[in-house]
């Protein structure tokens, strides 16, 4: 088993990736959620809560991330056109 460093954000967004390439959402999620605890300005995981929401169909919550991590970075192109492609109903 690993032992992960209570205040290190790193290694539960690298497993939430890892479940995310498993296509296992839910623990994908958990970990995310997990690193933005420890590091509440992690942009990263906020995006990729905003994509992993929107494949289980909570496209509110996917924004809700979404807003959050471009309010950290106005300038985060990538959450910026998904944000628009959501409001633009385009899924």
């Amino acid at each position: 088993a690993i032992r992960l460093d209570s205040n290190e954000y790193e290694p539960y967004f690298y497993l939430g990736e890892i479940y995310a390439k498993k296509e296992n959402y839910e623990e994908s999620i958990k970990n995310h959620e997990e690193s933005i605890a420890k590091n509440e300005n992690n942009i990263f995981s906020m995006y990729r809560l905003g994509e992993l929401y929107l494949k289980i169909g909570k496209k509110e919550v996917s924004l809700k991330y979404l807003e959050n991590a471009l309010s950290i970075d106005s300038k985060y192109k990538d959450a910026f056109n998904l944000k628009n492609q959501i409001l633009k109903n385009e899924f």
